[in-house]
């Protein structure tokens, strides 16, 4: 599996797997959208991209107060991790099997600065996606909107004929509000019975593709 690729390589990957000519300024679109009056972009993880301490003041024990704790307690059972668990799980970049795209792992950045991570995989399956913000821009409308620019991104290139998953699964805490909130304005179904992947019981959630599947572009903003 190759990783630590730029958004070159990505880009150049998924125009080789689709079925049909890309426009590039229209395809690198894809990746930008806006919350609270600013402009984010998702941006493959990868060379040239500093993400490292982001992923740090995320998810690294070390650098963790009592407050950060209490705001990370929904993510992973609300377990930190070592330095070297971070850099080794959370700063692998994107991975390919054979000539595609496996896992897509993305940072959120506005202007030159990381502030989160979100990613899915295995695309070539039943892509599962994750996400984790700065504690610093929480409450900003910025996750919703991230996992709407996704939930674009990855129904063109199915439309593309680059990958044919039928569905998209997440899961949340029973107590994690908004992020349950935010699956549900965007379209996900939740499924009846709770889920248990080693951290705790989670509602499970689904987001299917078809080919009326469209992002709404008028969810509630409160979100």
């Amino acid at each position: 599996m190759k990783k630590n690729l730029t958004l070159l390589d990505v880009i150049k990957s998924l125009i080789k797997n689709s079925k049909e000519n890309l426009d590039l300024n229209e395809f690198i679109n894809l990746f930008v959208f806006e919350a609270s009056g600013e402009k984010f972009m998702l941006i493959p993880m990868g060379k040239g991209v500093k993400y490292e301490d982001c992923l740090m003041n995320i998810f690294c024990e070390d650098v963790a107060d009592d407050t950060k704790k209490a705001y990370m307690k929904y993510y992973m059972g609300g377990k930190l991790f070592s330095k070297e668990h971070v850099q080794k799980v959370y700063c692998r970049g994107v991975l390919f099997e054979g000539n595609k795209i496996r896992s897509l792992s993305l940072m959120i950045a506005v202007g030159d600065k990381v502030i989160a991570r979100i990613g899915m995989g295995p695309l070539t399956g039943t892509p599962e996606i994750g996400y984790a913000l700065e504690q610093d821009y929480s409450g900003k409308k910025i996750i919703s909107n991230a996992v709407k620019c996704v939930l674009r991104l990855l129904n063109f290139m199915r439309r593309q004929g680059i990958y044919n998953y039928k569905k998209l699964r997440a899961t949340a805490e029973p107590e994690n509000e908004p992020s349950n909130r935010i699956l549900e304005k965007l379209n996900f179904t939740k499924s009846e019975d709770l889920v248990d992947d080693g951290y705790g019981p989670q509602i499970e959630y689904y987001y299917h593709f078809d080919e009326k599947s469209e992002t709404p572009e008028n969810s509630d903003r409160r979100v």
